[in-house]
């Protein structure tokens, strides 16, 4: 049973950021750069929530008070959707 103090446990499904760092040609950054991203899933503790940003993590213990570890920030404009992990 979840305690009403322990953040959620979610499913975020997100688009992730692509870089490259070779140099490329005007003509193939548009053939390099549309490939429709890269679909990525994260469970973890939803920490922190807001317009910009969230905060997972992986790692959680409430025994002393909550503690976190292996924390991730995903910015909100990357966010399709989140659910609860059930």
């Amino acid at each position: 049973m979840r305690n009403p103090k322990t953040p959620r446990l979610v499913i975020v499904e997100w688009e992730d950021a692509y870089s490259r760092q070779a140099w490329i040609e005007d003509s193939d950054v548009d053939k390099d750069f549309d490939d429709g991203g890269y679909d990525c899933v994260t469970v973890g503790y939803l920490i922190r929530d807001s317009k910009t940003r969230i905060i997972l993590a992986a790692r959680a213990s409430f025994s002393n008070g909550p503690s976190y570890g292996l924390l991730q920030r995903i910015p909100r404009g990357m966010v399709r959707s989140i659910r609860d992990f059930k």
